[in-house]
């Protein structure tokens, strides 16, 4: 990771710039991740996977004291599939301009 971050700098140091482009996506990129944090998850987990009294069947054990826990699954698993629908419905209202 750290090599990635000194190709990085070293790229901009040497062509002494950043688009526009690339700090926006930083932004979003932000934004977005709150938004998955604060609301999103939340919601999900609140209505979509069942009560904290079913929680014992939402995660699975495995040996040597590992887990799967598939009601966070299934929130991310929600989750993307909303963002993969709205980035459809993007698609499809620009394609028809």
């Amino acid at each position: 990771m750290l090599s990635v971050f000194r190709s990085v700098v070293t790229f901009s140091n040497e062509l002494s710039i950043i688009t526009i482009s690339v700090v926006a996506a930083i932004f979003t990129f932000g934004f977005v991740q709150g938004l998955k944090r604060t609301i999103f998850t939340p919601v999900i987990m609140a209505y979509l996977v069942p009560p904290q009294t079913n929680s014992s069947k939402m995660i699975k054990s495995l040996r040597n004291n590992q887990f799967i826990y598939i009601g966070e699954f299934l929130a991310e698993l929600i989750q993307w599939l909303v963002f993969m629908l709205v980035c459809y419905l993007i698609w499809l209202a620009r394609s028809r301009w």
